[in-house]
């Protein structure tokens, strides 16, 4: 969003001269290294059972990025990002896993203030079967996503962008098809970004606020509270206490309408701070499958000495559903969307060649925090980026 308000907004002859004489800009980064991670299976995911597995892997990861500028109005941009994790352990061979992204984007200047962009994201991942010396686990990643938009910005001052977004998403849940869906949405957002004090003593401060609409029609039929009345369903002859009873509503369609609304804070001046709150809330005409989802984000990033760089993040996700669901979002490649702290140090050895170190703790939902839910990761690993003069 913030390169679209660049590109939106008025920009001085020398720097449109710049522009001109370099019109395409690329960037590349690579990253490997070995991990340890003490709940292979994930233990806090549905339809898993027994003992953690404990396991090594490696984990390798690359990122392609391109924009090309033609002319002053008219910027192209695209990018590829590739990874995957492979385990040491057979009982944990399950969760290896090769995820990619394409996305590509169109954006055109039509005023001083106005600008368009047209874009597409294509995202897959592919995830090894269980075997039967495999321990069955979540198929987290195991999803086909594709996702198109357009998008009108406005910039109202040069510290005040706006835009407005509608699109459609098909989303592909390969394990279980009735979680798969084709979806319908549109976005509003604000990001101002506002400089603070000067000289030695200057800071950038932005604030993002954004809303998300999405209409959501499965390709599974809706499940119907089971009540006596009701042809075709079939109450146990003892139910326990409590016990809840659904049946698929024949030729019926589930469709979810689903809210998001987010503020974003980030404050940098020799030091990055930023933190964000997440309501999301879901109302589905399928018994149960509803839910609210709170959010909380914080993120440091700082030197520290030697050159070493830190970074502490904290993810506190509380989920409050009508009764016992699965929800699936769109995981990155380095997160999954669970609560979570990460600590990570990073030194610079050679140009654009990184040493790092990060451990990160999955913590589950913690509405119903558990001691098996708990999760270790510890990752030790190199990383290389290059870009484009």
């Amino acid at each position: 969003m913030l390169a679209l308000a660049i590109a939106a907004a008025p920009q001085s002859p020398q720097k449109s001269q710049q522009s001109l004489r370099q019109t395409l800009r690329w960037e590349a980064e690579a990253a490997v290294g070995v991990e340890y991670d003490s709940n292979a299976t994930r233990l806090d995911s549905d339809n898993t059972e027994g003992d953690p597995v404990h396991a090594g892997l490696v984990r390798g990861q690359g990122h392609l990025k391109v924009r090309y500028q033609p002319r002053p109005d008219l910027v192209l941009a695209g990018s590829y990002d590739l990874a995957g994790k492979v385990f040491f352990v057979e009982a944990a061979r399950g969760q290896d896993t090769l995820i990619h992204r394409l996305t590509g984007g169109l954006g055109l200047r039509l005023g001083d203030s106005l600008a368009a962009r047209l874009s597409g994201l294509y995202h897959e991942g592919f995830q090894r079967s269980p075997t039967k010396d495999t321990t069955a686990g979540a198929g987290l990643f195991d999803f086909r996503l594709l996702d198109g938009r357009l998008l009108l910005g406005l910039a109202a001052t040069r510290a005040v962008m706006g835009s407005l977004s509608l699109g459609a998403r098909r989303f592909t849940y390969k394990p279980d098809p009735a979680l798969s869906f084709d979806a319908l949405l549109g976005a509003l957002s604000v990001d101002i970004r506002h400089t603070l004090g000067k000289g030695e003593t200057e800071s950038e401060l932005d604030v993002a606020i954004s809303y998300t609409l999405s209409g959501r029609r499965f390709s599974d039929e809706f499940e119907h509270l089971c009540v006596s009345h009701i042809p075709g369903c079939e109450l146990p002859e003892t139910p326990e206490p409590g016990q809840v009873v659904t049946f698929p509503h024949p030729s019926s369609t589930r469709r979810d309408l689903v809210h998001r609304l987010s503020l974003e804070l980030t404050w940098v001046r020799g030091v990055l701070l930023s933190g964000g709150y997440e309501y999301g809330n879901s109302r589905s005409n399928s018994f149960g499958f509803g839910y609210q989802r709170h959010e909380l984000r914080a993120k440091v990033v700082m030197p520290l000495f030697w050159q070493i760089y830190g970074t502490l993040q904290i993810r506190a996700r509380l989920m409050f559903y009508e009764t016992a669901s699965v929800v699936l979002d769109d995981p990155g490649f380095e997160e999954e969307n669970r609560s979570h702290a990460l600590v990570q140090l990073e030194r610079r050895l050679y140009k654009g060649l990184r040493l790092i170190l990060r451990y990160t703790l999955f913590v589950g939902d913690l509405t119903s925090p558990e001691a098996a839910n708990l999760r270790h990761l510890v990752f030790v690993g190199c990383a290389y980026r290059y870009r484009s003069q």
